[in-house]
């Protein structure tokens, strides 16, 4: 998949390197020529540009991407600005780090745009992972929808009878030995200490983690 990332503090960096780690075209946007400088060698298309000039993001092709993620931090008014440019230009698919709880009162009345709260998002995870230890990475996407990683406990489990059993669910892929497994046929086969990435709503993603609760 291809996506955009517009703003490269620290949770747009983060962001940025996670979705290419699995195994997605991302390109970066940011009016910092000195930050682009200083990160760009990590990235795999780092464009200086300012994102609140609807023509810089015209020349980017940013509707054809099939997310935008809007990361700017401090600057509110660079931060709605970017987001109505997105808009205007039918991006179909936007989401926003809220800096505080007025700016995503704001970005929540625009009915495209998926809000992110960055403190709130982090509780959650948290509670999460104290709760269902198997799972090693819990991202909130928005709308009761979620990223779960999840440590596979035993070779017993498997594949096929998972995607039967939660047939709503997106099994996304296994990371082993820090490699992406995205192929996931039929005769596809577990090993210890695999992680398995789906992406579900959350009352089906708590059921298939317990499927991987130590015994």
């Amino acid at each position: 998949m291809q996506f955009a990332v517009i703003g490269l503090g620290k949770f747009g960096l983060a962001a940025a390197l996670e979705l290419q780690g699995l195994d997605n075209t991302v390109t970066t946007i940011d009016h910092d020529e000195k930050l682009i400088e200083k990160i760009g060698d990590r990235l795999h298309y780092a464009v200086i540009a300012d994102s609140t000039d609807i023509s810089a993001l015209q020349e980017l092709n940013i509707a054809d991407y099939d997310a935008v993620l809007v990361a700017i931090g401090a600057d509110l008014e660079a931060s709605l600005l970017t987001v109505l440019n997105l808009q205007n230009l039918n991006v179909k698919n936007i989401w926003v780090k809220a800096k505080n709880q007025a700016h995503a009162m704001v970005l929540k009345a625009l009915d495209i745009v998926k809000v992110i709260e960055p403190e709130q998002d982090m509780g959650i995870r948290i509670a999460q992972a104290m709760n269902y230890p198997m799972v090693t990475q819990y991202m909130p996407l928005g709308d009761n929808y979620f990223l779960i990683k999840i440590v596979v406990t035993s070779t017993e489990h498997s594949l096929t009878a998972l995607q039967d059993k939660y047939p709503n669910d997106k099994f996304v892929g296994v990371m082993r030995n820090g490699q992406l497994i995205s192929e996931l046929d039929v005769d596809f086969q577990f090993m210890e200490d695999d992680r398995l990435m789906v992406m579900g709503e959350v009352e089906s993603l708590r059921a298939l983690a317990l499927e991987f609760k130590a015994q």
